[in-house]
């Protein structure tokens, strides 16, 4: 059977892409998390994949939390279809994205988004 990650990419495997209203209803969720879970930086990383983005939210600005959703939203469509994305332990979200391979089929990936505050040293 696999592990737990196994099971969930099989799991996810069998889910449709959401749609964009379902997408839509994420906006809100996302931008009062990028608003008030983060301070300046959150990432977006696939282990799997090793993809790592890093997001730089100017807090002087206050409408940087809808476009940083905005921005996401772009990466995840460039990366492929959303699955889905749900709110994960630890303050961070669980994000399940079907990407196409080189061989043309496509595999589910999972991509967690989190604050990442304390991992960024500015001098």
């Amino acid at each position: 059977m696999g592990n737990l990650y196994e099971v969930n990419q099989n799991l996810s495997s069998q889910m449709p892409l959401m749609t964009a209203p379902q997408t839509m209803g994420l906006y809100p969720k996302l931008a009062d998390w990028f608003e008030n879970h983060i301070g300046r930086y959150a990432m977006l990383y696939c282990h799997e994949m090793r993809d790592i983005t890093l997001f730089n939210k100017d807090t002087s600005d206050y409408g940087q939390a809808a476009k940083a959703v905005k921005i996401l939203f772009e990466c995840i469509e460039n990366r492929g279809g959303l699955v889905s994305c749900n709110p994960a332990d630890g303050d961070a979200w669980e994000i399940w994205i079907r990407v196409e391979n080189e061989d043309l089929t496509t595999t589910d990936r999972c991509y967690y988004l989190f604050n990442y505050d304390d991992a960024v040293i500015e001098v």
